[in-house]
């Protein structure tokens, strides 16, 4: 139809065209949604050390208010299962434990002697693996009270990452609204001007009347 036409009478409104939406395949929504959550990954990297650190320092500062000193023996703590876990024993330990055993040697007379290294050894009762192996059940032990502690003002980094499924159904319904505006656009588009419509309606009228005025001059002079 003519454009002069159509802006009086109006036209079909096209019908926009459907993208398809694949959730999985090259380029589908999983593909959208891997690469979405690896963009933002340093991001939230960032964001997850700020949370931890700041949970951390109110919950060691809490436990320092309920337990003075926590700090400093959780400090000593670590550091005598770094001992235990290379094979050694504490320094205060060692210490007592030398000086009790020399006390002995030389009240039974064999100070100095190969005997006296016999006792001392005796009197620790603990080997290498022996020490290492209590470092491993007192690391195992103090580490599960940590995660009790610490672990629920943990920030979960995988809580902010996109699934496919929610990609898709967000995809989806951007592209319905999308397609629904441009169909809505497209029949506005497609009716009639109202001026040009409104001026055609009018001439039409004066048209008719005219035809009519000569129409009953006519029949009179017959």
């Amino acid at each position: 139809m003519p454009s002069g036409l159509t802006a009086i009478f109006g036209g079909r409104p096209k019908v926009p065209i459907w993208q398809n939406i694949n959730l999985t395949g090259v380029g589908g929504q999983q593909d959208a949604a891997i690469a979405g959550n690896a963009q933002a990954l340093p991001g939230l990297e960032s964001l997850a050390t700020g949370v931890d650190t700041f949970n951390q320092d109110q919950i060691t500062q809490l436990l320092n208010n309920v337990m003075p000193g926590f700090s400093a023996s959780s400090a000593t703590a670590g550091a005598n299962i770094q001992s235990e876990l290379s094979g050694k024993i504490p320094t205060d330990v060692a210490d007592t434990v030398q000086s009790s055993a020399a006390a002995q040697a030389l009240t039974g007379g064999f100070g100095g002697s190969g005997l006296a290294g016999n006792l001392t050894a005796k009197d620790l009762g603990l080997t290498s693996l022996d020490l290492t192996n209590q470092g491993m059940s007192s690391l195992e032990s103090w580490s599960a009270n940590l995660d009790k502690m610490f672990a629920p003002g943990e920030f979960n980094v995988s809580s902010m990452f996109v699934d496919p499924q929610t990609e898709f159904q967000d995809t989806m319904n951007n592209q319905e609204m999308a397609w629904g505006q441009q169909w809505e656009s497209n029949q506005v588009a497609a009716m009639p001007n109202p001026a040009a419509a409104g001026l055609f309606k009018y001439l039409s009228g004066l048209q008719s009347g005219v035809m009519s005025i000569f129409g009953g001059a006519m029949g009179g002079g017959a």
